[in-house]
């Protein structure tokens, strides 16, 4: 039997009611997929906060040039915020990287080759932004432990 009709198959055989809706492969497929998009809105979120620092740096400049110089750039609390919003978004990705493994190996053939290598490289990439995002936070909280 092909594949993808063995993958087909045992869905079927999974649906207590016959419902395509109702199987784990679509509870898994759905998974990941929410896990995605929350992933994007934490990433997005982070983004959103890091950018506040240059508005805020140039405030401080304005209001007291010779004391802050440029330095220091931002807070201590900018600083833990954007670790913490760095932090979630890593832990959203690496529970959207496991989400998909999980879909791939439980449905190896579901799908064509080419999906298969889509669903790799997003999982390569997806580990790729974690190991960003952990390093940001890691930075953050180093920046934030020398400020006041």
């Amino acid at each position: 039997m092909k594949p993808l009709l063995s993958s087909l198959a045992r869905v079927q055989e999974e649906n207590d009611n016959g419902s395509a809706d109702t199987s784990l492969f679509f509870k898994l497929y759905e998974d990941y997929k929410k896990l995605d998009t929350e992933a994007q809105d934490t990433r997005r979120m982070y983004d959103v906060h890091y950018q506040t620092h240059t508005i805020f740096t140039r405030q401080m400049k304005a209001e007291a040039p010779d004391a802050y110089a440029g330095n220091p750039w931002a807070t201590k609390e900018w600083h833990l915020k954007a670790a913490f919003l760095a932090e979630y978004a890593r832990d959203k990705l690496k529970a959207v990287a496991k989400a998909r493994r999980k879909f791939c190996v439980r449905y190896v053939g579901y799908d064509e080759y080419e999906s298969a290598q889509g669903h790799k490289k997003r999982i390569e990439n997806t580990g790729k932004a974690k190991n960003k995002l952990a390093r940001k936070a890691k930075r953050h909280h180093a920046a934030a432990s020398t400020l006041l």
